[in-house]
């Protein structure tokens, strides 16, 4: 099954990250109109390469970035507050909205 998350840069849309929980895989596809700077770690530093297919596993490195490590400490509080039972980095990704650790909601 795919899922989609519109990843932003303040209120404009940067593109659409997806994940396939049938094939574990990321797929990140770029909104044309967005003209800012994008994640260097799935597009490198500038000049960024806008027409390069970033790969399943820049795109989870990026979300890894964003997310508490696996070995947070009180890492079962963390998952519980954000409504969590098992540590994957899509579900935390999404239920932290995409927003860095040190601002995140959980």
């Amino acid at each position: 099954m795919l899922e989609s998350y519109p990843f932003k840069y303040k209120d404009e849309l940067v593109g659409i990250i997806s994940y396939d929980r049938s094939t574990d895989k990321y797929s990140f596809e770029l909104n044309k109109d967005f003209k800012g700077l994008l994640p260097l770690t799935m597009f490198g530093m500038p000049p960024q390469d806008r027409d390069r297919i970033v790969q399943s596993q820049d795109i989870l490195d990026f979300i890894k970035r964003r997310i508490f490590p696996a070995n947070r400490q009180n890492i079962n509080a963390h998952m519980k507050i954000a409504g969590l039972t098992e540590y994957h980095p899509w579900d935390i990704f999404i239920s932290n909205l995409g927003v860095q650790d040190r601002k995140s909601v959980v």
